[in-house]
């Protein structure tokens, strides 16, 4: 074979095979194409599942939402009963402290009479032993519901 006609075989076989390059040229650009799309569905299908989350933790907030106002509420209500109890330990001091002065001027009245009355002796022993235990009641918390026992 001469170098013509290999030419020439070799022109022909390039014309017969130009569709066939064609179509794996075309094959390549369509997987291409193709894997392009997928990773395009995947990153809208990662959106999706994004979005989906999104709303029902908003829906799960939205739910919440009335409980925690409702917990707020409670803890203004224990935070202004706690404020209430604070000042009623303050008052119970306070009048423990003028029981105290109000004993002491008894106390040194009597002393001072040269004769003490039995009576007068055992309403001071009264009021000395109704003072201890209202004391110890204030000391142990002895609370009833939200007031104090006198």
């Amino acid at each position: 074979m001469n170098a013509l006609e290999l030419k020439v075989v070799l022109e022909a076989i390039d014309k017969a095979t130009a569709p066939l390059k064609k179509v794996v040229e075309s094959g390549k650009e369509a997987a291409d194409a193709l894997k392009s799309a997928r990773q395009s569905l995947a990153g809208l299908e990662k959106q999706q599942n994004d979005l989906n989350d999104w709303n029902h933790a908003k829906a799960r907030l939205d739910e919440l939402a009335p409980k925690l106002q409702e917990a707020q509420q409670r803890h203004e209500g224990l935070k202004a009963s706690i404020q209430g109890e604070a000042d009623s330990q303050r008052q119970l001091a306070a009048r423990r402290r003028a029981a105290l002065r109000e004993l002491e001027r008894h106390t040194q009245a009597l002393h001072g009479k040269e004769r003490i009355s039995a009576r007068e002796v055992a309403q001071n022993q009264r009021l000395r032993q109704t003072l201890a235990r209202l004391w110890q009641k204030h000391q142990s918390g002895g609370r009833c519901g939200s007031r104090w026992h006198w």
